[in-house]
């Protein structure tokens, strides 16, 4: 696989209230792999072209903030096999967005907005688009000076699948302590999910067969909440654990047990744990930095959602030296746990990772790092191979 990519951003303060800002992104990709074709064949590839853009103005005076912006995103891929074009498709989003903000006070504000997407797609032999207007809005408070609470609101409008409503509700309180502050935190939150255009084409295209074929898929919505509490020393150091739970319907998937197309989930699947980080200062020069998640997550039925590992792990190591002049990072990443479609156990895998940087002078520094510094052969999906090890070196200048 290879790929070109451009990227340019840049910004104009028109005035001292007044911003005008754009981002363009272009990426051209080529990819050979093997198995494609009836009968199967290895010699297949795909062309694959990403086109984005975004404009945004920016006002802000007083107590009232505004942005309104305009996003575009047009992807075109082909694949071909023993050389000769076997399938292509090309697609797009189009999306229209205010955001607004009024601060009643500094304890107070309101975040408000209004968004329009356009989603678009044609296979050569279908073209389909549909659009879905969202309208949400959130109060953030501080209602005494240790207690945090936010609630907000969003509804979606979906040409295909309605209107849906959901919520978020957030809090949290403070408790001073003689070294540092302790903070219990909680939310709860509703979502929606309309099955995207290109999930509904495939399933009605000439590469579905049963039971995608059969299935007419439907939106899928979640509720989930979590508990927390976390620990800020005054020299620095945090300490947070946090509980999870997480509630799908009807979740859409794609089907890996005979590739028939996207399926719905029907019931409710489940994804609950616990979450554990922290931040070390262990002098002036190291510091330690990671977190850890349990996750059992399970399928309508009861059974393990697969390739979903229930043990994750990140630890860092963090140097700094030479007048600060000097970062070095050290870090290793541990997954556990985890089965495959067959009910099979994944293979578990440790990848170490180590970036360095050093400021040569103002705005002028060096840079380099080494991913899977110790080439660990592993896969996330079987069949599936990993990157080894690679290293990368650059230079970069602020002005």
């Amino acid at each position: 696989y290879e790929n070109t990519t451009v990227h340019a951003k840049g910004g104009w303060n028109v005035t001292e209230a007044l911003r005008i800002e754009g981002v363009v992104r272009s990426v051209e990709g080529d990819t050979d792999f093997d198995g494609c074709g009836f009968p199967s064949v290895n010699d297949c590839s795909s062309e694959f072209s990403q086109d984005n853009w975004r404009i945004a103005a920016i006002y802000e005076a007083g107590s009232f903030f505004h942005e309104l912006s305009y996003n575009d995103s047009d992807i075109q891929q082909d694949s071909f096999t023993s050389g000769a074009f076997s399938f292509g498709s090309e697609g797009g989003i189009e999306r229209f967005s205010y955001l607004g903000r009024y601060k009643a006070s500094e304890r107070h504000q309101f975040v408000y907005g209004i968004d329009e997407e356009t989603e678009s797609i044609d296979d050569g032999s279908t073209r389909r688009d549909r659009s879905q207007t969202g309208v949400y809005l959130e109060y953030q408070g501080q209602l005494t000076e240790l207690f945090h609470l936010s609630v907000g609101a969003r509804n979606d409008d979906n040409d295909d699948f309605g209107s849906f409503t959901s919520y978020r509700v957030s809090g949290a309180y403070l408790v001073p302590l003689a070294s540092g502050e302790l903070k219990v935190k909680g939310s709860y939150g509703t979502g929606f999910r309309a099955p995207s255009l290109f999930e509904v084409n495939y399933n009605q295209g000439p590469f579905a067969f049963p039971p995608a074929s059969d299935t007419k898929l439907g939106e899928e919505t979640s509720r989930g909440y979590d508990l927390g509490v976390a620990w800020a020393s005054s020299n620095g150091a945090l300490l947070e654990l946090t509980w999870f739970d997480q509630e799908i319907d009807d979740a859409i998937l794609f089907d890996l047990a005979t590739f028939s197309g996207y399926v719905q989930d029907v019931g409710r699947s489940d994804s609950r744990g616990i979450e554990l980080s922290a931040d070390l200062p262990i002098n002036d020069t190291f510091r330690v930095y990671g977190n850890y998640t349990w996750n059992e997550a399970e399928q309508p039925d009861g059974s393990p959602r697969i390739r979903r590992p229930e043990q994750l792990a990140n630890l860092t190591l963090s140097y700094t030296g030479l007048g600060d002049k000097l970062r070095v990072d050290t870090s290793l990443r541990h997954t556990a746990e985890a089965i495959d479609i067959d009910g099979s156990d994944l293979d578990d895998y440790t990848v170490v990772d180590v970036s360095a940087q050093y400021r040569l002078s103002m705005g002028l520094r060096v840079y380099a790092r080494l991913e899977n510094a110790l080439d660990e052969d592993y896969q996330e999906i079987p069949t599936y191979n990993t990157a080894g090890q690679a290293a990368y070196a650059g230079v970069r200048y602020e002005f």
